[in-house]
C-alpha cells in the first residue's frame, strides 16, 4: 500500500503564508545565519509580496528563514530586546507590567510587537533604552518559524490568538497593543500625515504636572513586596522541556501541523503516533 507523502514545504514559508494572509504583515525571505534579506525588499517596505512571489522565493531559497517588514506597510513596530534589565526597563516604562500584546523569544532576547498607527512615521532606533531597539518604517525582524545561527528557533511566548483573546476581555478588537506614548517620544517620531493643527488652547492645570505619582513614590515602604511582572517570569530560567518529538511538539503541549489540502497532514500524525508508541525516534 502506498502512502502519501507529507507535505515538504519549509516550516519558515508556511508561516511566510500565514503571516501574509491572517496578519496581514509583508514577508521577505531572509538569509540563514546572517539575518539579511535575500532579495531586494525596499519595494517591500511599500506593499504585500504577492503569494506567488513567496513561493517563488521559498522554492528558490528553502532553507531561508522567514522576515516580517516593520512599518506602516505591515502596521507593526517591534521592540527588539536583547536583556533581562532591557525587557525590565520596557515593563517598568509599560506601568510595571509588559502590554497584552504578540512576544517572540529569539535566541538573544525577546521581540515585542506593538501597533503601527498609520498617522505618522515611526523611525528605527539603535538604544532606544539599555538594551532595547526600536524596528519602526524602513525596518524588519527575523519571525517566528526561523532558525537562529546555534539551532535555536524563533518562537512565540504570546501568541497573537492568545493576544487578541485576552485584549477582546477587555474590549479591544486588535490583537497587537498600542504603540505607548514613550516609544514615540524617545523615537523622534517623525512629523504626522496629514494637515497639522493651527490653533487650540491648554489650560494652566493641563500644563501642571501631578503630583500623585512623585509622592506615592516618596512613601512606599521598602518592606512591600514587589508584585512579579510580566518581564520577571520571561526572564525566569524555566525547566528543561521534554520533547516527544524534538523540537516541535512538547510533551504536555500543543503544536500545529499547518500544509497545503490533500498532502499526506492525518498520514504524517498517525506515522507520528504509530512511532512515539512505539517508543521509535520519529523521521
Amino acid at each position: 500500500m502506498s502512502m502519501t507523502q507529507p507535505s515538504e514545504t519549509p516550516v519558515p514559508a508556511l508561516c511566510a503564508f500565514a503571516y501574509l494572509r491572517f496578519a496581514r504583515w509583508s514577508v521577505v525571505p531572509i538569509k540563514t545565519g546572517e539575518n539579511r534579506p535575500l532579495i531586494e525588499w525596499q519595494p517591500f517596505q511599500l506593499r504585500h509580496p504577492t503569494e506567488e512571489e513567496v513561493r517563488d522565493w521559498f522554492t528558490r531559497w528553502p532553507e531561508a528563514n522567514v522576515g516580517i517588514v516593520t512599518g506602516a506597510v505591515s502596521g507593526l513596530v517591534v521592540l527588539d530586546i536583547d536583556s533581562v534589565e532591557g525587557l525590565r526597563a520596557v515593563a517598568e516604562r509599560c506601568g510595571g507590567t509588559l502590554p497584552v500584546t504578540p512576544i517572540v523569544r529569539t535566541p538573544r532576547g525577546w521581540h515585542v510587537y506593538l501597533q503601527h498607527s498609520g498617522e505618522r512615521t515611526i523611525p528605527n532606533k539603535i538604544g532606544l533604552l539599555p538594551g532595547v531597539d526600536l524596528r519602526g518604517d524602513g525596518g524588519y525582524v527575523v519571525a517566528p518559524g526561523s532558525v537562529g545561527e546555534n539551532g535555536e528557533l524563533y518562537r512565540f511566548v504570546v501568541t497573537p490568538l492568545s493576544a487578541a483573546v485576552a485584549r477582546q476581555t477587555t474590549g479591544e478588537t486588535a490583537f497587537l497593543a498600542p504603540i505607548p506614548q514613550w516609544v514615540l517620544g524617545l523615537s523622534g517620531e517623525g512629523a504626522p500625515k496629514g494637515d497639522l493643527p493651527t490653533s487650540g488652547s491648554v489650560s494652566r492645570q493641563d500644563s501642571i504636572p501631578p503630583l500623585k505619582g512623585p509622592l506615592k513614590g516618596e512613601v512606599w515602604k521598602e518592606t512591600n513586596f514587589r508584585p512579579l511582572t510580566a518581564a520577571d517570569l520571561l526572564a525566569h530560567e524555566s525547566e528543561p522541556i521534554i520533547w516527544v518529538w524534538e523540537p516541535y511538539l512538547p510533551e504536555g503541549g500543543l503544536a500545529l501541523l499547518a500544509a497545503f489540502m490533500k498532502v499526506g497532514k492525518s498520514t504524517f500524525v498517525y506515522a507520528l503516533a504509530v512511532t512515539v508508541a512505539q517508543g521509535q525516534p520519529f523521521l
